[in-house]
């Protein structure tokens, strides 16, 4: 970040992608052109009014050459994975594992993945609605998170519980093909101790197989959403 003061105003300009922030980066992907002026405007934080206000020579001579990295590629690859994510004032641990988490974080994240599949959103749009999920912080701070920090934490919730996912419904399918054989070979039409487990297994992968067909493909699709990322800014 570099600070700044100019007409009375400061404010701080990022100097790469990765100082952006999680509101900054969505607002700019929703930009519809590459109007200078709402680019400003978010990057400052400071109204549209005082850039349309401000002259030429102080935008092109004293901005203008701090914002030359918008131009450059938008690296997704080279966000490494933080230890820990600064939320407000706090630093929380990432964990290594989705498992830590809570049954119900998962279907949170696998029903903000679905609903992103049905309507239609890139799930980069929910990178802030992920971390708060898994961290239970408001929006409005995750907001502020930096996007270097944030982006790739949402990317790992989201990649983790794909793999979850995979794993256990291959895992819940060969019990259910196991406990299957078993009771052909007892061939018992009476009621045993393994129907309740039987049943539970059964819904759970009736569950996780809805989900299934369009993880694989959205895991298919993973390059080209890299691609879209890499393009936010260069559109």
């Amino acid at each position: 970040m570099i600070p700044f003061k100019l007409d009375g105003h400061s404010f701080d300009l990022p100097q790469n992608h990765g100082e952006l922030t999680v509101n900054q980066f969505l607002s700019l992907r929703k930009l519809k052109d590459t109007n200078l002026i709402s680019i400003l405007s978010i990057l400052s934080g400071i109204s549209e009014d005082f850039w349309n206000n401000t002259s030429d020579t102080d935008i092109d001579n004293k901005i203008a050459p701090y914002l030359e990295w918008m131009g450059e590629k938008f690296e997704y690859d080279s966000f490494i994975l933080p230890k820990e994510i600064t939320i407000g004032v706090q630093k929380f641990k990432v964990p290594d594992s989705i498992a830590v988490k809570t049954f119900g974080q998962k279907i949170a994240i696998q029903t903000l993945l679905e609903d992103c599949a049905k309507k239609g959103i890139d799930e980069v749009e929910v990178i802030d609605q992920a971390i708060q999920i898994y961290f239970e912080q408001p929006l409005n701070q995750i907001g502020f998170c930096r996007l270097d920090e944030a982006f790739p934490v949402a990317s790992f919730f989201f990649e983790s519980w794909r793999h979850y996912l995979l794993t256990n419904q291959k895992n819940l399918a060969a019990k259910e093909h196991q406990s299957k054989q078993e009771q052909d070979s007892i061939g018992s039409t009476s009621s045993d101790t393994s129907g309740l487990s039987t049943r539970l297994r059964r819904a759970l992968i009736n569950l996780s197989t809805r989900f299934l067909k369009w993880t694989i493909t959205r895991s298919l699709q993973h390059s080209g959403m890299k691609r879209k990322l890499t393009n936010a800014r260069n559109d």
